[in-house]
């Protein structure tokens, strides 16, 4: 079996071959839609047509095409367990583990699931599968056996998110991942469970956010049961952590930026509201526009842009593309990835940066580093050299790489 390099772009699995990058076939994802689609068609006459409208039945969207239009499928997470391939995909509102036994498989089972957490982010090694289980607001790193008896075990608590998590390649009892905790900000910072709120209080509830603070990377040492927080700034978040064959510890460090709470008077905020909703909500259709389509509804009162807008969405990132590329016109390769997000590995207690603009990275078989700067995915040996491994544009986007041998 040859080693194939799979990665994920806009929430979709593809692996490369002969240079450009091909999408995975997913039968958890088709087999989804065909039955929704089914069952849509099956209770048309219900809810669609004159006939509806006259009994007053009628619900939009209630037809075939636009239920199947509806349906979102959004991969997380790629692996290998065995000789199998594992990836995590969220459809509708549960996520789990699927696994497939060739690249062209369409009949995919689960292979981990939890009927309390939806499964994200995750690593194997040997007999232990560590995964990023969310409920609520939270997420939490847990443990499981790869033949999904018993369920998961949580390992992490607290108001925190927690993901990422990766088995040092030397030290199988040694797991990494990235932590950040959530802030409460505004001016109610308690919880209010009362069954019945008055107006004053809604407006207090409205005033409260949540934000998650700056992403710290914690080792846990399974032998040793200890848990060290190995890296942790107040302005920076360190993301994404990896070993490589060495067990020298790489991860991404991007700045943290916490957004200031304004004030500005009681009756100025009151006068306000209409405008601040108005352009909150404006605000929220067009980020969700630009998160799930890649276009902007509007832009100066002209047309939608599409990928080359000059903002991308790209891992949870709004980073603006025009002036990332100005910034990386001098690097061999030019991407879209700011040059204050560097890949940094840890050595003897120090953080020495080894590239700038990067959203994500792994290693191949030979020890070098693969990388995506948001626009090619490229390799980069130990002497500098940089070689594009996808020679087309599949390649924008990318959040996630990782290389596993599995059959075609």
């Amino acid at each position: 079996m040859k080693e194939k390099l799979f990665y994920i772009k806009d929430k979709k699995l593809f692996y490369v071959k002969d240079g450009k990058g091909e999408p995975v076939p997913d039968g958890v994802y088709e087999g989804y839609l065909r039955r929704v689609t089914d069952s849509a068609k099956r209770n048309e006459w219900k809810n669609t047509g004159r006939g509806a409208m006259f009994t007053g039945a009628y619900a939009p969207g209630a037809d075939s095409s636009s239920v199947a239009s509806s349906v979102r499928s959004d991969v997380t997470c790629v692996g290998k367990l065995g000789d199998m391939l594992i990836f995590s995909e969220k459809i509708g509102d549960t996520c789990a583990i699927y696994r497939k036994t060739s690249v062209g498989d369409m009949s995919e089972v689960i292979a981990l699931s939890d009927t309390s957490y939806s499964l994200e982010t995750f690593d194997c090694a040997g007999e232990k599968i560590a995964v990023s289980a969310s409920y609520a607001n939270f997420s939490h790193i847990g443990l499981a056996e790869p033949s999904g008896r018993g369920g998961v075990r949580i390992i992490t608590e607290g108001e925190s998110i927690d993901k990422n998590p990766s088995f040092d390649k030397r030290d199988p009892d040694v797991l990494y991942y990235e932590s950040a905790g959530i802030l409460l900000t505004g001016e109610e910072e308690q919880r209010d469970d009362r069954a019945f709120l008055t107006p004053a209080d809604m407006m207090r509830s409205m005033r409260t956010v949540t934000q998650t603070g700056p992403s710290a990377i914690v080792r846990i040492d399974f032998a040793r049961s200890a848990l060290d927080y190995i890296l942790e700034d107040d302005s920076v978040s360190y993301i994404k952590p990896s070993t490589d064959t060495n067990g020298v510890l790489y991860f991404i460090k991007r700045p943290y930026v916490l957004e200031e709470k304004r004030g500005g008077g009681c009756l100025l905020s009151i006068l306000l509201i209409p405008v601040k909703l108005i352009k909150a909500i404006g605000g929220f259709f067009n980020f969700f526009s630009m998160k799930y389509s890649g276009q902007t509804l509007t832009s100066n009162g002209s047309k939608a842009k599409g990928k080359d807008a000059r903002t991308v969405f790209i891992d949870g990132n709004l980073i603006d593309a025009e002036k990332s590329l100005k910034e990386n016109a001098g690097e061999q390769n030019p991407g879209v990835i700011p040059k204050s997000f560097e890949l940094c590995r840890f050595v003897d207690g120090r953080v020495e940066k080894v590239k700038s603009g990067v959203i994500a990275y792994t290693f191949d078989a030979d020890g070098n580093i693969v990388y995506s700067n948001g626009n090619a995915i490229i390799r980069l040996y130990s002497d500098g050299r940089e070689e594009r491994v996808v020679k087309d544009r599949s390649a924008e986007g990318v959040t996630m790489l990782r290389f596993i041998e599995i059959d075609d």
